[in-house]
């Protein structure tokens, strides 16, 4: 995804995501009560693969704006708050929930549900018009924490 627009994952997305998981865990190890060792290396190589398959999949598409290096950037984050921490905290995440929390703090969700192309975010649902090529809203789904799974029982409601 890094070195293309598209919903495939590619090396790069998944190096620079472990990269991140790595670096902070090393610089977090002591203070989380958990080491790299404990974390296991095949596993956070695992975690890695999957997040980076989500985030390819469920990221906002920009059309002729993709810039690859903002992509690069996020997926290399290592604030409290970044993927690479998310995915270092527990044994077993939710990775699809962790991926769905994470972009929304960049803004929409995109997903494919009954042969359309949806897009969400904290707030709201649009459907995409081919005619048009752009996203039309069509409501607000009222979700305090909206997932995959919350926001296309409310997109089967419409």
């Amino acid at each position: 995804m890094i070195l293309n627009n598209d919903r495939n994952t590619d090396a790069e997305d998944v190096g620079v995501l472990l990269h991140a998981i790595f670096t902070y865990a090393e610089a977090n190890a002591e203070q989380l009560d958990r080491s790299l060792v404990a974390a296991g290396y095949g596993n956070l190589l695992e975690l890695a693969k999957e997040a980076a398959k989500e985030v390819a999949l469920l990221h906002d598409d920009e059309g002729d704006l993709w810039d690859g290096v903002v992509w690069y950037e996020r997926l290399a984050d290592l604030g409290d708050d970044s993927l690479a921490a998310g995915l270092f905290a527990t044994d077993d995440p939710d990775v699809t929930a962790l991926v769905v929390r994470w972009l929304l703090t960049f803004g929409y969700v995109e997903l494919s549900r009954g042969g359309k192309r949806w897009s969400f975010d904290t707030d709201q649902v649009a459907e995409w018009d081919e005619d048009e090529e752009e996203f039309h809203f069509r409501g607000y789904h009222g979700l305090t924490d909206p997932t995959v799974e919350s926001v296309t029982r409310f997109i089967n409601q419409i």
